[in-house]
């Protein structure tokens, strides 16, 4: 099994939590990596601020980071920067990109907490879990 979890809402707001699971899930055999919108580098600095890759020892030196931002870029799908330089899509693309990745990278489960993503879930072979059904 392939579990998915998002950085902003999940991980980082649930370090003490997450962290633990992500552990456990490793440890039973299970293949775990990070969807979340910025650019890779950008995810492991957060991951590395939040103390992750400390919390999560087995784990962190192996798990694959896919990027919202970077997916899209590579798709040709049409990107701007706001004035802080995030990168952001149409709200459609943005908001199928999880789904697609996880589509694409064979994850059976994603766990995130904006619902905004869960209907693109619907048409694949992946279960949206919304962080509130975990805690």
């Amino acid at each position: 099994m392939k579990v998915a979890f998002d950085l902003h809402g999940v991980i980082d707001t649930y370090p003490d939590i997450i962290c633990p699971m992500i552990t456990l899930l490793y440890k039973m055999g299970n293949k775990i990596c990070v969807v979340s919108g910025p650019g890779e580098f950008l995810i492991r600095e957060q991951l590395q601020k939040i103390d992750f890759f400390n919390k999560c020892p087995e784990v962190s030196r192996f798990i694959p980071i896919y990027s919202v931002v970077e997916f899209l870029i590579n798709s040709g799908v049409h990107t701007w920067k706001d004035k802080n330089g995030d990168v952001w899509a149409d709200d459609q693309n943005w908001w199928d990109s999880k789904a697609k990745i996880c589509q694409k990278e064979k994850v059976d489960y994603i766990i995130d907490d904006s619902e905004k993503y869960k209907s693109a879930f619907e048409l694949i072979d992946c279960k949206f879990i919304h962080i509130d059904e975990l805690i």
